[in-house]
């Protein structure tokens, strides 16, 4: 009975150390799996900064195209009214000259009524 009590012995005493072994290397896999994961979502995490900064700067060139847009159309447009007057103003010299002088007079009133209250 000593032999197969000795027998048992060793054969659990190997088992022990098979299964030490095997659970060794079952946690280098685990952490060379966790690196690489660690890795991936790193690099994860930089394509995502990357496509980010290009959508911003995009949209950012997008809204300064839309204002030099919005200020050329602006421009424009105070560069036809301004020709419009002139040839309103050359068309009817003296009608302007009384449109302006009830502008003014308009415009005084209205200043003096503010100074008065």
């Amino acid at each position: 009975m000593t032999d197969d009590a000795s027998e048992q012995s060793q054969a659990s005493m190997q088992s022990s150390e098979a299964s030490s072994a095997d659970v060794l290397a079952a946690l280098t896999a685990l952490r060379q799996d966790v690196g690489r994961l660690a890795d991936d979502v790193a690099c994860f995490a930089q394509c995502q900064r990357g496509a980010a900064a290009t959508a911003i700067s995009g949209a950012i060139d997008d809204a300064k195209d839309q204002v030099s847009k919005a200020a050329s159309g602006i421009e424009n447009l105070a560069s036809d009214l301004e020709a419009g007057a002139r040839t309103r103003i050359r068309g009817k010299p003296l009608t302007s000259v009384f449109f302006a002088a009830f502008i003014g007079y308009a415009l005084r009133g209205l200043e003096g009524s503010r100074r008065s209250h």
